[in-house]
């Protein structure tokens, strides 16, 4: 991806997977109820940890009252989708 940039003092910490539309709450955020925003060139570098297999998601916002949930999301395989939140290098 052309313009994408990495965060290197960010990792990501997996928070789940579900399928596209099941629940899913991070921070208490049902993640599949809000509008996401994406965050422009900022790809999360993660494993998926059942498989082992590297991937690059895109980084996304969720407006949260007077904070921003930012979190890493992608398809693992069809309609599977992966979570990770930021976590501090």
């Amino acid at each position: 991806m052309t313009g994408s940039r990495r965060d290197p003092s960010v990792g990501w910490k997996y928070v789940g997977h579900c399928a596209e539309g099941d629940r899913f709450e991070i921070e208490g955020v049902n993640v599949w109820s809000e509008k996401w925003r994406s965050v422009p060139g900022l790809l999360a570098e993660v494993r998926d940890p059942q498989y082992g297999q590297d991937f690059r998601f895109a980084v996304y916002e969720i407006p949260k009252g007077n904070t921003i949930l930012r979190f890493a999301a992608g398809e693992f395989s069809v309609n599977v989708f992966g979570f990770y939140v930021p976590e501090p290098g």
